[in-house]
C-alpha cells in the first residue's frame, strides 16, 4: 500500500463495481460510481479537477446523500492520486454497509473512536482532534476546510477532516 501505481481509477472502480455499483461519465468528464443505494457517490476527476489539497491534484470525490433524490450532498471527501486503493475502496464500501452513510458524523469523539480501535493513538499535541498511527506514517485531524473545497457549503471558517 505505498500508493496507488498510477492505478487509483481503475482498482477502485474494478473493485466497486464487483460490489454492485453503478457507473457512468458526466458531462465534466469524468467518471461517477454510485453506491447500490444511490446514496453515496464516487467521482474520478482528476481530468476535471480545479484544486489540490496539499499541493496533489484531487483525484477521487466522495459525497453523500440523506436520500437518492437528493440534489446536494450531506458531505464530500476527497482524496489525491497517492491514496491506495485498497484504503479507498474500504472507505466506500464501508459507507455502502452503514443504513445512513450522510449522518452521524457529527461529533469528532466518533472518528477518532475508530482509529483508536484500529491500534492509533491520540496526537499529544491536540488528543481531541487528531490521531497517528503507531510508525506516525499516517494520520487525521479535524481542520479548517482549505479554501478551494467549496460543496454545497461557501461559508468560509467550516471544519472537516483531513488525513
Amino acid at each position: 500500500m505505498a500508493g496507488d501505481d498510477e492505478s487509483l481509477a481503475d482498482q477502485v472502480d474494478a473493485a466497486l463495481s464487483s460490489a454492485g455499483r453503478q457507473m457512468w461519465p458526466t458531462a465534466r468528464d469524468t467518471l461517477l460510481c454510485t453506491s447500490p443505494n444511490g446514496l453515496c457517490g464516487a467521482e474520478w476527476t482528476r481530468a476535471a479537477c480545479s484544486f489540490e489539497l496539499g499541493g496533489i491534484p484531487v483525484a477521487r470525490q466522495i459525497s453523500a446523500r440523506s436520500h437518492p433524490g437528493s440534489g446536494l450532498p450531506e458531505w464530500n471527501a476527497y482524496f489525491t492520486g497517492g491514496v491506495p486503493c485498497e484504503a479507498l475502496t474500504d472507505f466506500l464500501l464501508a459507507l455502502d454497509a452503514r443504513a445512513e452513510p450522510a449522518f452521524s458524523f457529527d461529533d469528532p469523539e466518533i472518528a477518532l473512536a475508530a482509529v483508536r480501535a484500529q491500534g492509533w493513538l491520540r496526537d499529544i499535541d491536540r488528543p481531541h482532534i487528531a490521531a497517528l498511527t503507531l510508525g506516525l506514517s499516517a494520520g487525521i485531524s479535524l481542520e479548517e476546510v482549505p479554501p478551494l473545497v467549496r460543496d454545497a457549503d461557501p461559508r468560509s471558517g467550516r471544519f472537516g477532516w483531513q488525513a
